[in-house]
């Protein structure tokens, strides 16, 4: 199917704006699409055009300046006319339902073909009489950055995490231990990483952290085993802020990380996308200094799974979990709405109505199992909708 432009109004959703120019079965590079005042404010028009620049997709913006149904129409008239004996067809996702309707009567009238994308198919509303126009299922994917560029943000900073075979031995180690002292120990290692930053490497040890028999020695003489802390006389040298950061935590991110690929190699071929701890703030000038950070984000079939993942004891009483939850939602809510699903991977045990006031928001707890398969089984549901 080849169309010389797309028409649609632009919206807070994006992607079903973008997917049908990653379609192989679609061929067509230009996008015109029409802007209120709240989508021009909000930079809509432009992230979609950043985000489909790497395909080779011009994006036409046109005013859309006002809400009345014969004004909307006039402009979908005035977009048309700009490119006479030509195919164009409109794309009726975004928009408000007044726009989309006002807009849809207008192509109906004049035999401009109509189409819808629900979830990742693309299904034809109105044909005009053309038989070739077939409902497709659209395969292809955004890469993540360009999936966070036209939902309004840019990546500031990524690092991906150690990734040797020795350091994923040790976090699986350290993830699937069955002694309640590791769960001590981990807080503890939290606790020393967390007293130094990128400008104090080195962290004198305190009270029961400098005697050898305690859980928390056998960690300190595995990190120092695989090269990221040297150990000093009641000191812990931490190689790099890198492995500082590790060792406060980033072990779980590395070893949730490590769970996905192999749920999405065995699972999904491969198909899925995953990046970890990236830095990502919003485009739009009034959030300018607003950051957030993102621990694992993983995109499958354009859909965005976030994952939060958690070492310290956010549940209970004196937890942290309803914080964890709140921030993640916020992040969830622009990057994908209900199309996007968050994830609080947690070694700790979680109470139970910390899970169910997390669901209210889309999110799922997953905490620790002390079991890979089960683990493994939970993420993978989740992602399957199970």
């Amino acid at each position: 199917m080849k169309f010389d432009a797309i028409i649609a109004i632009a919206s807070g959703q994006p992607d079903p704006i973008i997917l049908p120019f990653l379609s192989p079965q679609i061929e067509c590079k230009h996008l015109i699409l029409l802007v209120s005042d709240w989508s021009k404010n909000k930079k809509i028009d432009e992230n979609i055009a950043k985000a489909l620049k790497p395909n080779g997709i011009k994006v036409s913006s046109v005013d859309l300046l006002s809400n009345d149904w014969g004004e909307i129409q006039k402009t979908v008239e005035n977009a048309v006319k700009g490119y006479p004996d030509k195919q164009i067809v409109f794309n009726s996702n975004g928009g408000t339902k007044p726009m989309t309707l006002a807009a849809y009567e207008y192509c109906y009238n004049e035999d401009i073909p109509v189409f819808y994308v629900d979830d990742n198919k693309l299904n034809w509303l109105f044909k005009a009489g053309i038989q070739s126009l077939v409902s497709v299922e659209i395969e292809a994917s955004l890469a993540i950055s360009s999936y966070l560029v036209a939902h309004g943000y840019d990546i500031i900073s990524d690092s991906p995490l150690f990734s040797s075979s020795d350091y994923k031995a040790l976090v699986k180690d350290w993830a699937t231990d069955k002694n309640k002292s590791e769960k001590i120990a981990i807080g503890m290692l939290n606790y020393i990483a967390s007293r130094g930053d990128k400008n104090k490497l080195t962290v004198p040890l305190e009270g029961k952290e400098k005697d050898e028999n305690h859980p928390v020695g056998s960690l300190l003489d595995d990190l120092d085993r695989v090269g990221l802390i040297e150990l000093l006389a009641e000191k812990v040298r931490f190689k790099s802020e890198e492995a500082r950061f590790f060792a406060n935590g980033g072990w779980y991110e590395l070893y949730v990380c490590t769970l996905l690929q192999g749920i999405n190699k065995q699972y999904f071929d491969g198909k899925g996308k995953i990046i970890t701890s990236l830095i990502v703030k919003p485009t739009e000038k009034t959030q300018k200094e607003i950051k957030n950070e993102i621990d694992v984000a993983f995109l499958l079939n354009n859909r965005l799974y976030l994952f939060e993942c958690k070492t310290a004891n956010i549940s209970g009483k004196n937890g942290r979990a309803d914080e964890a939850v709140y921030k993640l939602g916020t992040l969830l809510n622009s990057l994908g709405g209900i199309r996007a699903k968050g994830i609080i991977m947690s070694y700790r045990d979680i109470d139970i109505r910390d899970k169910d006031r997390a669901r209210l928001l889309n999110i799922d707890i997953v905490d620790h199992h002390n079991d890979i398969k089960a683990m493994e089984d939970r993420v993978r549901k989740i992602i399957q909708g199970d």
